[in-house]
């Protein structure tokens, strides 16, 4: 995986949980122009590294891609996430939901130790 690759897949698991997608919602998208690697101050090479990125990243299945007026390969206007699993599995991270449900688990087993009343009242 690239630089670039690398640099669009953190700002996008930087932004997740705090989504409407994470909750549910639609899902997490944000303007190329606002992600580093697409910076137009950094040149035509950093651009071109980055629109491959983006490239590479849809062939994954991670991102979907939106071309200004669908002229594909010309203007990137936005990327959104559709699989955040697989977004955090190419960052080598837990997947957020999975260490919520983890937490949640061990407060109920924590909870029910110490008051076993409490079992149907936890959900």
């Amino acid at each position: 995986m690239t630089a670039a690759a690398r640099k669009i897949l953190e700002v996008f698991a930087e932004r997740y949980c705090s989504s409407a997608q994470a909750r549910g919602g639609r899902p997490l998208s944000l303007r190329a122009e606002n992600l580093p690697p697409f910076d137009t101050a950094l040149g035509p090479d950093a651009l071109e590294s980055a629109l491959e990125a983006a490239d590479f990243l849809e062939r994954e299945g991670v991102l979907s891609l939106s071309w200004a007026r669908f002229r594909r390969g010309q203007v990137l206007e936005r990327l959104a996430l559709i699989d955040p699993r697989a977004l955090f599995s190419l960052l080598g991270q837990p997947f957020p939901d999975d260490e919520l449900e983890g937490a949640i688990e061990a407060a109920r087993v924590a909870a029910n130790a110490f008051c076993p009343v409490i079992e149907d009242d936890f959900p």
